[in-house]
């Protein structure tokens, strides 16, 4: 509850015996808290403890404005993650409901108030980070679950020839073979948590930048900001042509309150509860990336070799990883090389030469302009 815009106290039960829980063990921490909210700070509170996202506009360009859910007061790294009880205590009156719309017919009419509300918290360890936005270079620094599968390939090579060693025969005994080379690899899955569905999705139905970089390999290094909590020395990033793009799960989540909708206008302005909102939920995303990750031995000598990407002389790229293929016997059976669908007498000009096109993988998590 630090940084909270209203006043709220820890609820101290009679005769001084607390009611609240903790539970700890090695990966999991659950807190639970309650606080003295004032009537008129109630809608404030459940704001600031739940937490919301939603997307302005700064300089003609569309970022997400993410509120973390509230930290806990002693133990900063525990967040909300649900409010378990709003209970009202002290004399009860009436408020009158003075909304009314011929669009809803909805009549005036009064419902409880209390002198005081006890809001009952819980806080609990979370699995990904949730970086400010003065501190996040890129949103894949913050509110991603990061989760690596490692992987074998298997690739078969033919009718090699196998020779015996140390027999002493001359010639050295030789018989006919399969060699079945295994190669690693793996799968990077990012799920990138409650994305507002005006920020990924155009005109809230086609996932443009995702859409645009199914079956491509990255173009640039990606991430483009490592992590500010890993190793700044040795930060990780993947080359370009290293990354495939698989097709990605976007499970449909909301948002559970209107001070999260998009109004277009900058931070600070939100839209509270009214009949706009009745119509406009806040509709959010899990996105759940696979990015498989494939970067083989290329040998010293080769020759290096420049592509444009998109046909573009300013932007060249040398092929790598997703863009390599095994070499054939006899060369020797474990060097990788570009393969093209044009005889290397001929300039390679475009990615379009090349076994996969280029994407920026960087754009998936940034504003998805009309698709086109």
């Amino acid at each position: 509850m630090r940084n909270a815009l209203f006043n709220w106290g820890v609820v101290v039960p009679m005769g001084s015996v607390q009611t609240d829980t903790q539970t700890w063990n090695y990966d999991a921490t659950s807190i639970t808290m309650t606080f003295k909210i004032a009537p008129a700070d109630l809608l404030k509170c459940i704001r600031h403890v739940v937490g919301y996202t939603r997307v302005y506009t700064q300089n003609n360009a569309k970022f997400l404005n993410r509120n973390p859910p509230a930290s806990h007061p002693d133990y900063p790294n525990l967040h909300a993650t649900k409010i378990l009880n709003i209970k009202g205590v002290g004399t009860k009156g009436n408020k009158t409901n003075l909304v009314g719309t011929n669009l809803l017919q909805i009549k005036t009419g009064t419902w409880d108030s209390w002198e005081v509300y006890h809001v009952t918290v819980q806080f609990e360890s979370l699995n990904y980070d949730v970086r400010p936005d003065k501190l996040t270079q890129g949103e894949y620094q913050r509110y991603v679950v990061k989760r690596w599968e490692p992987s074998l390939e298997t690739i078969a090579r033919k009718g090699t020839p196998w020779y015996l060693n140390g027999t002493g025969a001359s010639p050295v005994p030789r018989f006919p073979g399969d060699i079945f080379q295994k190669t690693p690899k793996g799968i990077m899955e990012w799920t990138w948590i409650g994305v507002p569905e005006d920020f990924i999705m155009n005109g809230r139905i086609l996932p443009g930048n995702i859409q645009r970089g199914l079956g491509k390999v990255n173009e640039k290094l990606f991430p483009q900001y490592f992590d500010p909590n890993g190793d700044p020395d040795d930060p990780p990033q993947f080359p370009a042509g290293t990354l495939l793009a698989h097709e990605p799960k976007l499970i449909p989540r909301q948002q559970s309150h209107a001070a999260a909708c998009y109004d277009g206008g900058a931070i600070g302005d939100f839209i509270f509860w009214n009949f706009a909102t009745l119509f406009d939920v806040p509709r959010t995303y899990d996105v759940v990336f696979r990015l498989e990750w494939f970067d083989p031995y290329t040998p010293d000598w080769a020759p290096p070799i420049l592509v444009n990407v998109r046909g573009n002389v300013g932007n060249q790229v040398t092929p790598r990883g997703h863009q390599l293929v095994p070499s054939p016997k006899p060369i020797g059976g474990i060097d990788w090389f570009p393969a093209t669908n044009i005889e290397p007498i001929n300039p390679i000009t475009s990615d379009s030469n090349l076994l996969y096109r280029y994407y920026d993988f960087n754009k998936f998590f940034q504003y998805s302009p009309t698709f086109g």
